[in-house]
């Protein structure tokens, strides 16, 4: 367990559960970033509990769609498809992302930022 979402109190006093969150996670598969697919199949151990999780997969092209498709189903979260073979738009994906969630509140992070977290994290608990 990494981040524990039960019961998050916000600066106004209300408290949330993980059942209110919908973690966005934008990508764009290819032969440069491999790595996506293990970090989608373990974005769920993140959390206790996980909140709601849909992955945008916006323009990965054929076969690495599948990939993308096939991680997803692996690790129980949601996938909306964006087709797009423009420059990847963070932004639109993310829009994409919102516009489908389901809950009033949205996380939305990129796969470099789910690095730079988990570096963090590792660097902080080395140190303890």
């Amino acid at each position: 367990m990494l981040y524990e979402l039960e019961g998050v109190r916000s600066r106004l006093g209300r408290t949330y559960q993980a059942s209110d969150i919908t973690m966005i996670v934008a990508v764009r598969l290819h032969e440069q970033n491999p790595w996506i697919v293990e970090r989608i199949t373990s974005l769920g151990d993140y959390y206790t509990p996980p909140p709601a999780i849909l992955v945008v997969d916006f323009g990965s092209e054929a076969g690495y769609r599948e990939q993308v498709a096939a991680a997803c189903r692996q690790a129980q979260v949601e996938l909306l498809r964006v087709e797009d073979a423009g420059l990847f738009s963070l932004s639109k994906a993310r829009n994409c992302g919102a516009i489908h969630s389901r809950t009033s509140w949205v996380h939305q992070w990129s796969m470099a930022q789910l690095g730079r977290d988990l570096r963090r994290l590792c660097r902080a608990q080395s140190t303890l």
